[in-house]
């Protein structure tokens, strides 16, 4: 058996942490070109700047529109390389650090992601995807041979973000352990590290979650809440590529094609697809109930009834007859017929329906 494993060079995460910035990544370049939207770049640009104050690198601060389509990514490649710039930041969300990301590897250049929002595992990635120009639909992707250099988390900007955010970061990571045991179910080699990362990843958010919510809307930074984002930008991370991704993400990135489906971000659909996904391999009703719970009192998503007004029957049909050959959902180690699948929809809505009226009488009595 031969063993594989990726990480970011380095991963970095504390209070006011990009006053520290130039401390940490000075030794990748002396010249700095930092991409973000407008409002990451109005929550961190100064810090940054004061953190290089007093040393002898150039930095350099640009605005995108964060959609990772072809001519934003040549635009960002073309500006670097005539900038002469030695290291590639991106600040902001998934699709800028896709541009980054791209940009970077194509110009062999050092690359820093630096997430404003714990939203998703986009961070430590070595993959980026590419949309179409309009943002609205998933053209491809690229894959490259290694992970960002540098992963700086600030949490006390994160805690700043809006708490959707955290929260579907929450969904992202939890799927994290299922999918695993779905790779390994179905053959995939993989390290006990990589195993054991992603054990503690669903351990964090479904110990922390709750409180790191409540925190995320107060804006304070506590424990709990420094758990959950090292749970999503992290964790989640490096345990998925290293072990892969199944039904959760399959599904979930399928209902992003529907209409309405970007209306949602993506570690919600993932948990809808995650639903789906345990009822298919036959977890135990505690567990899916567990699972259906939390994403619950965290304010997640868990059914395709709660994304569409589509009749269930039509959409669940649909969903089984475009999935059921997905390239994740295959990593499923359990019946992933089309028919199988729309039952599995079908449940999922219908169970949740079931918890949200016991939940009712609950609070009745």
């Amino acid at each position: 058996m031969s063993l594989s494993m990726k990480f970011p060079g380095a991963y970095f995460q504390g209070k006011d942490a990009l006053e520290e910035f130039a401390e940490h990544t000075m030794c990748y370049g002396r010249s700095f070109l930092f991409v973000g939207s407008k409002s990451a770049l109005r929550v961190s640009k100064e810090k940054l700047a004061h953190s290089f104050s007093g040393t002898d690198a150039q930095i350099q601060f640009e605005l995108t529109s964060g959609v990772p389509c072809a001519s934003e990514v040549q635009r960002v490649t073309k500006l670097a390389a005539d900038s002469g710039a030695q290291v590639l930041c991106a600040i902001g969300g998934g699709g800028v650090m896709d541009i980054v990301r791209s940009a970077a590897m194509d110009l062999g250049r050092a690359m820093v992601m630096i997430p404003t929002a714990a939203a998703s595992d986009a961070p430590c990635t070595f993959v980026s995807v590419l949309y179409s120009e309009n943002g609205q639909e998933i053209v491809g992707d690229r894959i490259f041979h290694k992970c960002p250099d540098l992963v700086y988390v600030d949490t006390t900007i994160v805690a700043q973000a809006p708490v959707r955010l955290l929260v579907s970061g929450m969904g992202d990571a939890l799927a994290t352990w299922y999918e695993m045991e779905s790779c390994a179910g179905s053959g995939h080699e993989m390290s006990n590290t990589a195993v054991a990362l992603c054990r503690i990843c669903r351990e964090l958010i479904l110990e922390n979650g709750m409180l790191a919510r409540l925190a995320a809307e107060n804006h304070i930074v506590i424990p709990a809440l420094e758990r959950v984002i090292e749970a999503n930008c992290f964790l989640s991370g490096i345990g998925g590529v290293n072990t892969g991704c199944s039904g959760a993400h399959g599904f979930g990135d399928y209902l992003s094609s529907l209409p309405g489906g970007h209306d949602y971000m993506h570690g919600e659909r993932v948990m809808v697809g995650l639903v789906i996904q345990l009822i298919l391999e036959g977890y135990q009703e505690q567990e899916i109930r567990r699972v259906i719970r939390f994403g619950r009192k965290v304010g997640l998503p868990v059914s395709v009834a709660e994304l569409f007004e589509e009749p269930i029957e039509e959409l669940a049909y649909r969903i089984g007859q475009d999935t059921y050959n997905d390239h994740f959902v295959c990593h499923m180690n359990c019946d992933h017929s089309a028919q199988a699948i729309e039952g599995a929809v079908r449940m999922a809505v219908a169970l949740a329906k079931e918890m949200e009226q016991e939940e009712l009488q609950d609070r009745k009595s």
